[in-house]
């Protein structure tokens, strides 16, 4: 029996232990979980302030990217610049050569640009220009019947009002060119007959004609709407003098400057050579 309540005893005070010991554990839990709770609060803290710190660490790179583009499209736009301003320079260097050409070929004579301009002369009535690369006084029916300076300079202005040219080909050799030039004008070959038609008319009828007025009938054949124009193909020569290429006025130019007249010269010549 002493045994048995001894053994209770024991029991009893084991419990008690056991009791105790696990009171004592529960505050540790709570002191655990109190901890817990407090660093999970200052994690809360935490968080925030590094999530600020990290954005400002992000503001601060993209400022710096931003910054470190504009330098790049700035020098980019620099070097654009520089490279259309270098351009702007070559071209206009270019252009400047180009010029310096076209002024050196245009002042180096050659046998074209000499008959090119004096035939555009004589159609502009430039007589003074005219005189620069042949004679105008050979080349004048104006001055060949006679004619005073003023009148031939207004006669000729109908003579060669229906002056076109198209040079064909060039020859140079040494001083002496030839240029093959196809030429229209006035139909003289149809004028002169029809004039010889009218003077042969006043003699008959035993009118005197001077030679101005004979010149002035010829005019007016040449002023008629119904005469048309002639062309032809003749072989111009030059001659080289003094670094300046001059015409020569010969038949051939003549034959170029009054498509026709001959012919038509030659056919009365015949007309009357068969009378006699």
């Amino acid at each position: 029996m002493a045994e048995e309540n001894k053994e209770k005893k024991i029991e009893k005070e084991e419990v008690k232990k056991v009791e105790k010991a696990e009171t004592k554990k529960e505050p540790k839990k709570e002191e655990k979980t109190v901890t817990e709770s407090a660093n999970k609060e200052t994690n809360k803290e935490e968080k925030p302030k590094f999530e600020k710190v990290k954005k400002e660490e992000n503001v601060v790179q993209n400022n710096q990217k931003n910054k470190k583009g504009k330098k790049e499209k700035a020098k980019n736009k620099t070097e654009k610049e520089g490279k259309k301003g270098l351009f702007a320079r070559v071209l206009a260097i270019i252009i400047i050569l180009l010029v310096i050409i076209g002024l050196i070929y245009l002042a180096i004579p050659t046998p074209e640009k000499s008959l090119n301009n004096m035939l555009k002369a004589l159609k502009d009535g430039n007589i003074d220009k005219v005189n620069q690369y042949v004679s105008y006084d050979d080349i004048s029916l104006s001055k060949a019947v006679g004619l005073n300076e003023e009148s031939s300079k207004e006669n000729d202005a109908i003579l060669f009002e229906s002056l076109e040219w198209n040079i064909k080909s060039v020859k140079e050799e040494n001083d002496i060119a030839t240029i093959e030039i196809e030429v229209t004008n006035k139909d003289y070959e149809t004028a002169f007959k029809n004039y010889i038609q009218t003077m042969f008319q006043k003699f008959i009828n035993n009118e005197d004609v001077t030679e101005e007025e004979q010149f002035t009938l010829l005019l007016n054949e040449l002023k008629s709407d119904s005469l048309g124009n002639k062309t032809v193909t003749e072989t111009i020569n030059l001659t080289k003098t003094d670094g300046a290429w001059k015409i020569n006025a010969d038949e051939n130019l003549a034959k170029a400057l009054y498509p026709g007249l001959e012919d038509g010269i030659d056919s009365i010549s015949s007309f009357m050579s068969l009378n006699d």
